[in-house]
Order: C-alpha cells, then structure tokens, then sequence
C-alpha cells in the first residue's frame, strides 16, 4: 500500500510551463504594463507552484472546450 504522502507529493512535483500562442503575445504586448505584469505574474505562480495552488479565479479547468 502506498503512502498518502507519497501521493501528494507526487501531484505537487507536476512540472508546468507556460507557452503562448503567437496571436496571444501580440494582444498582450497591446494592453497596459500593469496587466501585462498581472498576466505575467500568475504565469510564474503557475510554472512555480502548479495550477492547483493558484486556482481560482486565475485559472479554470477547460474541460470539454478544447
């Protein structure tokens, strides 16, 4: 039987990376720097820590919509 900690350990270890899509980088470079910087920010928290510590409401799940 496994550890539970071992578990958890396993999903907070999930590498992220955030990638843009070309037509996604233009806009950013379009809106002010302050929510250039916000944008940029929850991108770090999610390469840092994973999507589940940063939750709502800066990320939903996609689920069916892709």
């Amino acid at each position: 039987m496994k550890n539970p900690k071992d578990s958890k350990k396993a999903i907070l270890e999930t590498q992220w990376t955030v990638t843009l899509h070309p037509l996604a980088a233009r806009e950013l470079q379009t809106i002010p720097a302050d929510m250039q910087a916000r944008f940029l920010h929850i991108g770090e928290m999610l390469v840092d820590l994973g999507s589940h510590p940063v939750g709502l409401p800066h990320i939903r799940p996609l689920e069916s919509k892709l």
